[in-house]
């Protein structure tokens, strides 16, 4: 039997990217892949908070240049982590997607700003994917800020704008640019 969501993009900006992987490492948890879309698109997710030891480290470079998210906010005495710890299931999950296993998800798109503090975390999840062979298509803007795929005041973010609609379509942007 196919599923309805088998033809279906999830894209999510910032917390909504770490609700996005949240839902499909607990639908894939509980036994409900038939719910799994067939590509997730994620920008500037947290992927670990709080953040390990030498992600604090890189903490300390990267939060010179973000303007949005303080490097606090990431750390065991953060905001958010404070916030994950009061609550009940299922939020539990957005604090440590690295941990659990990243096995089923389907191919996925990242989107990170190289200067936003969450970027901190991504060389683990590019290795944890590789290990898990997860198809992963990472996407850096380069001195970008947090979810800097959403803002439609600068050309990068145009273009990314573009990219996402066509990926949402199912079709690679690059192929579309050579035609």
């Amino acid at each position: 039997m196919t599923s309805r969501y088998a033809e279906r993009a999830l894209i999510g900006f910032g917390e909504g990217a770490t609700l996005c992987l949240c839902a499909c490492q607990k639908a894939k948890t509980e036994g409900e892949e038939r719910i799994m879309p067939s590509r997730l698109i994620l920008n500037s997710p947290f992927l670990r908070v709080p953040v390990n030891a030498e992600q604090k480290k890189q903490l300390e470079v990267l939060d010179r240049s973000d303007v949005q998210v303080p490097a606090s906010y990431l750390c065991e005495d953060g905001l958010y982590a404070k916030v994950i710890e009061d609550e009940p299931e299922p939020y539990r999950y957005l604090g440590d997607l690295l941990s659990g296993s990243l096995s089923g998800l389907p191919e996925t798109d990242i989107y990170f700003g190289s200067s936003e503090n969450a970027y901190a975390c991504l060389p683990e999840f590019l290795e944890k994917c590789r290990r898990e062979n997860i198809i992963l298509h990472p996407h850096i803007g380069e001195e970008m800020m947090h979810c800097w795929g959403l803002y439609d005041n600068c050309e990068e973010s145009k273009a990314t704008i573009r990219e996402y609609i066509e990926r949402i379509r199912g079709l690679d942007p690059k192929k579309q640019q050579e035609r």
